[in-house]
């Protein structure tokens, strides 16, 4: 179920329009964006990578919804806090063992691999495409430089607390 919501998803944001061109000036002024890589201090814990979106005065009309990076591309939430940032997580795939067998049983805990997904304009590896409602249209805009942080490594075990 969540392969096929998943694969419905990106078939979504793909064919939105037939043509889609790049906004030179969104209707809003973005912050300093910038990604940061983590790594989870467990094995199964994964890592990935995280974009932030700073937004300052986005008026209300405007929601952003999805972001291109690196051939990935997931939804934006807005951050906990702080409700003018917005974050796009992108986790890397876990390489597991997969289960092979011909009992179809048997391999129903297998997962898809993540499929690359072809941002609707060309990007190179410090950029990303951000897309957007505007009055019930979708809009691209293209972000360039992005700031690449010190990457985060999550310890193996919580602190102690004495």
């Amino acid at each position: 179920m969540r392969i096929a919501a998943s694969i419905f998803y990106f078939i979504v944001i793909l064919g939105c329009s037939s043509s889609k061109q790049l906004e030179t000036k969104p209707p809003f002024t973005f912050g300093d964006v910038y990604y940061q890589a983590w790594v989870a201090g467990i094995q199964e814990g994964g890592s990935g990578v995280n974009v932030y979106i700073p937004i300052e005065d986005n008026p209300k009309s405007i929601v952003l919804d999805s972001i291109y990076f690196r051939n990935q591309a997931v939804k934006l939430k807005k951050q906990i806090v702080d409700k003018t940032i917005y974050i796009g997580r992108f986790q890397s795939q876990n390489k597991q063992d997969l289960i092979m067998s011909s009992d179809l049983k048997d391999e129903y805990g297998n997962t898809l691999p993540k499929q690359i997904v072809k941002p609707p304009f060309p990007l190179t590896k410090n950029e990303c495409i951000v897309s957007y409602q505007d009055k019930g249209k979708t809009k691209y805009y293209k972000i360039q430089d992005l700031i690449e942080k010190q990457p985060l490594h999550y310890p193996a075990t919580p602190p102690n607390k004495e």
